[in-house]
């Protein structure tokens, strides 16, 4: 009982000392819109490398590409997968792909 109203009594404590947060957001200018869609652009061509496992081996491949070449890359690896698993449907009852 006790350390039920010290938690009660921390806690309003708590709320209490939380400042409140102000909702006086101004929307934003055209010339920083256009700054933000600049860095954007300058980041999807920024050049980037990452190590890549390679099947069968113990030893990581460097890949080098733009920012920009792995976000479209990865979209149509997702995309290719949604479109294999959608193609495959399996028996529920006996856990086999039906013949096409």
């Amino acid at each position: 009982m006790m350390i039920s109203l010290l938690s009660a009594a921390a806690m309003a404590l708590t709320l209490q000392a939380q400042p409140e947060l102000q909702t006086d957001a101004q929307p934003a200018t055209p010339e920083v819109e256009a700054e933000a869609a600049q860095t954007r652009a300058d980041r999807r061509n920024e050049r980037v490398c990452e190590r890549r496992p390679v099947t069968g081996s113990g030893i990581a491949r460097r890949v080098c590409s733009t920012r920009g070449e792995m976000e479209d890359r990865a979209e149509a690896d997702r995309q290719r997968l949604e479109s294999m698993q959608g193609v495959i449907t399996v028996d529920q009852s006996n856990g086999f792909a039906p013949p096409q």
